[in-house]
């Protein structure tokens, strides 16, 4: 897809990898890991096809999962460190599914 479109924009949420993906027994609890593995496993899926590489990053509780991590400021804070870190996406995006989002998560402070 990525000759032919403008931007991939995985949805790399860490409550979304199953138990012991990347090596976690709890992926949720390990934003800044789970994000910027996948990035680096993903960009060279797209590397020289055009688009450019963005993703969106947890915003939310997963209450579904057995044990799940409050992704509050420094959960979402270390997400944005993590696409900060990996240095080849332009930008990320956060998603709430009750459209909640606090100013202070964008304070790099």
């Amino acid at each position: 897809m990525a000759p032919f479109t403008d931007y991939i924009c995985p949805m790399v949420y860490p409550s979304h990898f199953e138990s012991g993906d990347l090596g976690f027994e709890n992926p949720d609890v390990h934003p800044y890991e789970m994000i910027l593995e996948s990035l680096k496993r993903g960009q060279p899926k797209i590397q020289g096809k055009g688009a450019i590489f963005r993703p969106w990053l947890q915003a939310f509780d997963a209450t579904w999962l057995k044990t799940f991590a409050h992704y509050d400021r420094a959960m979402i804070r270390r997400q944005i460190q993590a696409v900060a870190a990996f240095g080849q996406a332009s930008g990320w995006n956060l998603w709430n599914p009750e459209n909640k989002y606090d100013l202070d998560w964008f304070d790099s402070r």
